[in-house]
């Protein structure tokens, strides 16, 4: 796992609430190149100090893709010569999303991620290489870093910057990169400066900041979700049904479809999974829209149904994976859904102010067998806060597990009692504990469940804001 430290930053204080600036601070680049044009070579002569194979180096270069899934390998940029070099490459095989290190023609590092956890739009990558430390990010957040067995590679002030081709290689006929400019450092930035770098970005297309505009995320797994079989109370009526958005699957922002029924999609293409059924956060919503004159709120679903925090199953996890595909030394990488959800929680800032993240998760790692201890899921959550520390909200809601299940869930008392002594910044506890669960599976909130959570959950932002 990542072991981040959760870092402090002024806040900018809006109505009683404490958010983030979208943009953080970093050093100036050595080099810069704007708007480098696609299959260019690029001299690094002017960085006389360049030596990276002594003092380490760090690149970053933004860029836009109008198609992750465009069906060709599209080497994106490369830094060095043939021997030694650090590169991004968009791959047609499975649409992945790659990067690496080679140092004397030997593999340091390679890691991929499918496109489907990226988004069309803007991005910014980079890389930072140390003699202890290969760290690639995206747009903020550390991807994959390794900290033994690292040879750097011998790039130098004679080598070149590769945009959009790898040493002369030639582009497909279509390339749906266009490169907005490419920064060097002629040294190595530490994991915060890395990730304050790429950080910067360029909003999405046509989406403006609004001011009026905050939204609460559910994330986790499928009670967060309501797994599609909740029916509202017969006496639920909404009092502010057309003050309620959601920042939908295509990321953009629209009315709450047949208001409270249907959460929002899931954000990242096919990262999560769309939602059907009442759900709490329409509830939440509607309290605080009461309590908060004058405010739009919007809802977002981070929640993948069968996921565990530690637990492997079937629907995948959200902590890391121990190894990336390739590596020498020791290797580590963010998790598909911590990326993804990372994402979708920066898009959401774009639109704009992020309220609140309600983390309802916690059935698989309380399944037979999975042999989870408290220990395991408080500190892998910690973990996950700490990898979404840039966009993480000024609130966060613990849901600990409700009633333990008829059969199945032996596990469920550990994760049940960890979650209730989990400590985070700002972050604060409920529980669904003798909440309505139905019939058939012991183990999903009734809509009267959901109704009584989305109350606990108002109730609880608004007591953190008092």
């Amino acid at each position: 796992m990542f072991g981040f430290i959760n870092a402090t930053a002024s806040r900018q204080k809006k109505n009683g609430f404490s958010f983030l600036p979208l943009n953080r601070d970093y050093p100036s680049p050595s080099h810069t190149i704007t708007a480098p044009g696609r299959a260019s070579s690029h001299t690094v002569s002017t960085i006389t100090g360049l030596d990276a194979a002594t003092k380490g180096m760090a690149l970053m270069v933004r860029l836009f893709n109008s198609n992750w899934g465009y069906g060709a390998n599209e080497m994106i940029f490369s830094i060095g010569n043939t021997n030694d070099y650090i590169y991004f490459q968009k791959r047609k095989s499975g649409y992945k999303f790659r990067w690496g290190l080679v140092s004397g023609s030997v593999i340091q590092l390679i890691d991929e991620f499918s496109v489907d956890y990226l988004y069309d739009g803007h991005i910014t990558i980079g890389a930072s290489v140390a003699p202890d430390e290969i760290r690639f990010c995206v747009n903020g957040v550390t991807i994959s870093h390794q900290t033994t067995g690292i040879t750097l590679p011998n790039i130098s002030s004679t080598d070149t910057i590769e945009v959009g081709q790898f040493f002369g290689a030639s582009q497909p006929a279509n390339p749906s990169v266009i490169f907005d400019w490419v920064k060097v450092w002629d040294k190595s930035l530490s994991s915060n400066e890395i990730e304050n770098a790429t950080f910067e970005y360029t909003p999405l297309n046509g989406v403006s900041f609004d001011e009026n505009l905050w939204t609460v995320i559910k994330a986790g797994q499928s009670n967060s979700k309501a797994n599609g079989n909740c029916v509202a109370p017969a006496s639920y009526a909404p009092t502010n049904p057309t003050q309620i958005k959601m920042i939908t699957k295509d990321l953009t922002v629209r009315p709450y479809a047949d208001p409270y029924s249907t959460l929002a999609y899931g954000n990242i293409l096919t990262a999560f999974d769309d939602v059907g059924g009442f759900n709490a956060v329409g509830v939440t919503i509607d309290r605080l829209v009461s309590r908060y004159n004058g405010k739009t709120f919007a809802a977002m679903a981070l929640n993948r149904g069968g996921s565990g925090l530690v637990h492997e199953n079937g629907a995948g996890k959200w902590s890391n994976s121990s190894s990336a595909l390739v590596t020498t030394g020791n290797a580590s990488r963010i998790s598909a859904y911590a990326l993804a959800g990372y994402l979708s929680m920066l898009i959401a800032r774009q639109h704009g102010h992020v309220l609140a993240l309600e983390w309802y998760q916690g059935e698989t790692d309380g399944v037979d067998g999975s042999n989870v201890t408290g220990v395991e899921y408080n500190t892998t959550l910690a973990s996950l806060f700490d990898q979404w520390r840039l966009v993480l909200p000024p609130i966060r809601i613990i849901v600990g597990l409700g009633d333990v299940p008829s059969t199945g869930f032996s596990n469920w008392g550990a994760i049940q009692a960890a979650q209730a002594s989990f400590s985070y910044a700002n972050t604060h506890y409920i529980t669904a504990e003798g909440l309505e669960v139905q019939l058939a599976e012991d183990y999903h909130l009734t809509g009267q469940g959901q109704y009584d959570l989305g109350i606990l959950a108002a109730q609880a932002i608004i007591k953190a804001n008092s």
